[in-house]
């Protein structure tokens, strides 16, 4: 039996890297190889394109309740307004961002394998806007703020607002 002689050591660094990733692949290769994430992705549509943001809160049949701990902030807990009673950006309403499965297990009905009692509403990212803007803080949070310093009555309006802009997702 003969041996099979070694491969020749490529000669130069763009040789080494053919070597290494067997030639670039065409746009159709690259095409094929994603393919079933984009599909997904597509199926999955805004929501997994991080345009729909998540909140659960309490409802009056049809629209979330306006509130502390639904539709509005904790004072204290979710802002701390000045002496002046005046809040800013960088800190608001809590969202997920993308999926409600990004809401805290404790946030999220049965129907999305929490454990929470409050049904989750979704609304579009681009429905927030002036006086309010959202921000991302992490893959799985976000909050929506205010664009500028106001009044923490100000701010509780405003979030009060989008109440017609959400929509119910899960029971």
């Amino acid at each position: 039996m003969g041996t099979t002689p070694a491969p020749t050591p490529p000669r130069s660094i763009d040789a080494l890297w053919a070597a290494i990733t067997r030639a670039p692949a065409s746009p159709e290769r690259r095409l094929q190889r994603h393919r079933p994430a984009l599909a997904l992705a597509q199926s999955r549509g805004a929501e997994e394109a991080g345009e729909i943001l998540f909140r659960a809160m309490a409802d009056d049949g049809e629209q979330p309740i306006i509130g502390d701990e639904d539709l509005g902030v904790r004072e204290g807990i979710d802002v701390r307004p000045d002496s002046a009673g005046v809040v800013g950006p960088g800190r608001g309403m809590s969202v997920a961002p993308r999926t409600p499965r990004n809401l805290h297990i404790n946030h999220r009905p049965a129907s999305l394998d929490g454990t929470g009692t409050k049904p989750v509403w979704r609304i579009e990212r681009e429905r927030i806007d002036d006086p309010l803007a959202y921000r991302q803080t992490s893959t799985k949070h976000g909050q929506i703020e205010p664009v500028t310093a106001v009044a923490l009555s100000k701010y509780r309006c405003d979030l009060a607002a989008t109440r017609d802009d959400w929509t119910l997702h899960a029971r």
